[in-house]
């Protein structure tokens, strides 16, 4: 019996032993396992395949393939896409980040010598001065004085109904002018900023183009495809609109921006918008996490990117002036100073013309 035990004792910590080696090999060799080469090259290419502005930001991305494509051997997975941050920084664009499988976004870049040009107390004290209707948290609007006032702080079609925005506009039919503050708009999407800037449309004409990407050079293009602005809605608002702009205004605000401009009863005050303006797809690596690429630039009526570039106001102000004080907000001052005084040339425009008549009959 006791031999019996003595057996089994021995077979037990053999197979014991055998499964601790078996243990430390795998531990050896996982480091091994772990080559994402194959995702280095993917985004590499995806890249290389579709981003459309290589030459207009005068990025090398044959150097980058070589600087890092031996580096994605026998490394964790954060430590890959830490690489992948890096590698995707060149392009200086907020629309590139990385999403983990987990939900964290890793972004690529982030601008320095960020201003904005707006005061969140004092933002918050003068929606509290008059009757606010809260849409949601990105939006809202209110009448004063007969001058419509509308923030907007997203174009996401989640965060922006447009049905709902006609309706606003359909309730402000008697107001002398509008102020658009979107100085905190970061981007959305392009249907809503459409449907949005319809409403202001006198005509129906080309505002701007979208570029895509169509061969394996990095210059070579489709078609240019026009952006159009259309009349829509009930009524089109064609009286005065000031739009406040500012750095943190980005992507879909900026193209809202630069089209609104186009029309000669819009005024932009305020400071250059960011020049993030181009539209991401999403494609996905081994794991699951998400890279996004951007796909598609928006040009100008001058063929010329808004990426890099932004929106400039009609009238300027210094960003520290506005976010440093707490009591006033020389922009929307100044855009209630612009429709009153249009509200006074009409007034008067309209009173000269009643004398004139008067003398004729």
């Amino acid at each position: 019996m006791e031999n019996s035990n003595s057996k089994y004792l021995f077979y037990y910590l053999l197979y014991f032993l055998i499964y601790l080696v078996g243990c430390q090999k795998d531990d050896i060799l996982s480091p091994a396992n772990n080559n994402y080469t194959r995702d280095f090259d993917s985004v590499w290419t995806t890249f290389d395949r579709n981003y459309p502005l290589f030459d207009y930001k005068g990025i090398s991305w044959d150097n980058s393939y070589e600087q890092y494509k031996n580096k994605f051997n026998n490394i964790s997975i954060d430590e890959r896409n830490s690489l992948l941050a890096n590698m995707l920084g060149i392009f200086k664009d907020p629309h590139i980040n990385i999403t983990t499988t987990s939900g964290n976004i890793i972004l690529t870049y982030v601008p320095s010598n960020f201003t904005i040009n707006y005061n969140t107390n004092y933002l918050n004290k003068f929606v509290n001065s008059f009757v606010w209707h809260k849409e949601n948290d990105t939006w809202g609007w209110g009448n004063i004085n007969s001058i419509g006032y509308l923030r907007i702080t997203s174009f996401s079609s989640t965060d922006l109904d447009t049905v709902a925005f006609g309706d606003v506009i359909d309730s402000l039919i008697t107001t002398t002018g509008l102020i658009l503050d979107i100085r905190q708009e970061p981007g959305g999407n392009l249907l809503v900023i459409n449907n949005i800037w319809n409403r202001f449309a006198s005509e129906t004409r080309v505002v701007g183009y979208q570029l895509y990407r169509s061969g394996i050079n990095h210059n070579t293009y489709a078609g240019e495809i026009p952006l159009i602005s259309r009349p829509q809605g009930a009524f089109q608002y064609l009286k005065e609109v000031v739009i406040l702009i500012g750095q943190q205004c980005a992507s879909a605000g900026e193209i809202f921006a630069k089209t609104m401009s186009l029309n000669n009863n819009v005024i932009l005050i305020g400071d250059t918008t960011l020049g993030a303006v181009e539209a991401p797809s999403d494609y996905m690596l081994s794991d699951g996490a998400k890279y996004s690429v951007p796909i598609v630039a928006y040009l100008d009526l001058n063929h010329k990117p808004l990426e890099w570039n932004g929106v400039s106001p009609n009238i300027y102000y210094d960003p520290l002036i506005v976010r440093n004080n707490s009591e006033r907000d020389i922009l929307i001052e100044k855009a209630f100073d612009i429709i009153n005084s249009t509200k006074s040339n009409i007034k008067n425009s309209r009173s000269m013309f009643a004398n004139k008549m008067r003398r004729y009959y």
